[in-house]
């Protein structure tokens, strides 16, 4: 009977080709199966419950593999005589082994993969869209305090805006922790910016700074114990400005060093405003606001590299104010008003300097160093005539403290040499008419 050698011929024929599945009969008696591999073919066959004249059992399929060494008379089951001899050798296999991992389990794997990277990738824009909206709800409560005639109108929006945005920051940050480190620096928004930087934490500090400001103004309306009860329980609730500041300097710089986020890292801006939200926030003591903040300033900028932090005018400049308005009995006299006045007349002979070898015209009025240099000596002036007010509504001093009043109020009058140095900033800008 030709069959066993036809089948012997197409088992040699798939063991040279490549691998597939193929049926080599399918009738009321059997179902042969042959799996080739690259060195080996799997058989299997499945009897009738009929027919036990089979010469493979039904459970146990064969593995034919190339052996030139051994020559096989094959017998079946009930004890027959298999009509043909062939060099290869047979060895049995588990019906459980028979199928290894199959194209669909391989392509099913695939897919799953697919629609997980795209879940990933959908996460991360449901994530930025979040943060955009975040961010965009700072800008609203920064522009709703620009007015301070409309924040003053309505006494706890300046509170409410100060909170909200604070709440809206954290949040931010959060996003920012839940995802991996290694992709934080390419989730950028349509705009191109990080999930969260130093711009936006600057603005959240502006607004505390704008609302501790509008604060001190509406309780200066209002003096008495009722406005040191509700101070003392804005402390208690942490929400004091200084406080709600420093805590975002603290997040800030916990953010980049565990995280080496470098776009949050604080800049000079951020001390800057920092420094001003304690000059603008009553009662705050100089050692222990101002110039502790001024130290971590200069220490982010000594020891810790971070150029960004650089003290600049501005910076010498709030000191300055900080001085003259917090809890300090040695206010600026003209000698530190004239030091940071010296540093503008610097800053406008470099800046002519720069105009004449680009030979550009890049001036700006209000923000020029000779008008800064004004603005110190208009300050001057201006907190010279407040001290004389107070001193003269004061009856009750004794001569000696008047004498020595006296001495302290000449220290701080503008004098001549003050204004020649204004003029000298004016001169050193190219500046003659003003």
């Amino acid at each position: 009977m030709p069959f066993p050698h036809l089948l012997l011929n197409m088992f040699i024929f798939l063991w040279l080709s490549s691998p597939l599945l193929l049926l080599l009969g399918n009738n009321n008696n059997a179902l042969i199966v042959v799996l080739a591999f690259n060195n080996r073919l799997i058989i299997s066959r499945r009897n009738d419950d009929n027919n036990n004249n089979q010469f493979l059992p039904p459970s146990s399929p064969t593995i034919i593999s190339h052996n030139h060494d051994e020559h096989y008379d094959g017998r079946s089951s009930s004890g027959s005589s298999s009509r043909y001899s062939s060099s290869y050798s047979y060895s049995s296999l588990s019906t459980t082994k028979l199928f290894v991992t199959s194209r669909k389990d391989t392509n099913d794997r695939r897919i799953q993969q697919r629609q997980e990277s795209f879940t990933k990738k959908d996460r991360v824009i449901e994530q930025q869209k979040e943060n955009d909206n975040l961010r965009d709800k700072i800008r609203e409560f920064s522009s709703s305090l620009s007015s301070s005639s409309n924040a003053a109108n309505s006494k706890p929006s300046y509170q409410s805006a100060a909170d909200e945005a604070t709440h809206a920051l954290q949040q931010m940050f959060k996003l920012l922790k839940n995802n991996d480190v290694g992709e934080k620096e390419k989730l950028k928004s349509n705009k191109h910016r990080p999930r969260v930087d130093v711009i936006d934490c600057n603005m959240v500090i502006n607004i505390w700074s704008k609302s501790s400001a509008l604060s001190a103004a509406s309780k200066s309306k209002s003096r008495g114990t009722n406005g040191q009860d509700q101070k003392k329980k804005d402390n208690n609730n942490n929400k004091y400005p200084p406080q709600q500041v420093m805590n975002i300097l603290n997040g800030m710089i916990y953010i980049y060093k565990k995280y080496n986020y470098e776009s949050i890292r604080p800049d000079v801006i951020t001390y800057n405003s920092i420094i001003n939200t304690y000059v603008k926030t009553k009662g705050t003591n100089f050692n222990d606001g101002p110039l502790q903040v001024f130290k971590l300033q200069i220490n982010d900028y000594k020891e810790e590299h971070n150029l960004k932090s650089k003290p600049d005018i501005y910076t010498f400049s709030s000191m300055i104010n900080a001085c003259s308005k917090c809890e300090l009995k040695e206010r600026p006299n003209m000698y530190n008003y004239r030091t940071v006045i010296n540093c503008w007349i610097k800053a406008s002979s470099k800046r002519r300097e720069r105009r004449r070898r680009k030979d550009i015209d890049d001036d700006d009025d209000n923000d020029s160093p000779p008008q800064r240099a004004f603005n110190i000596l208009q300050t001057m002036q201006i907190k010279y005539e407040q001290d004389e007010q107070k001193n003269n509504s004061n009856n009750n001093n004794s001569n000696s403290n008047r004498d020595d009043d006296d001495d302290d109020d000449a220290m701080r009058r503008p004098n001549t040499d003050m204004y020649n140095k204004v003029m000298n900033a004016y001169s050193e800008n190219g500046d003659v008419d003003a």
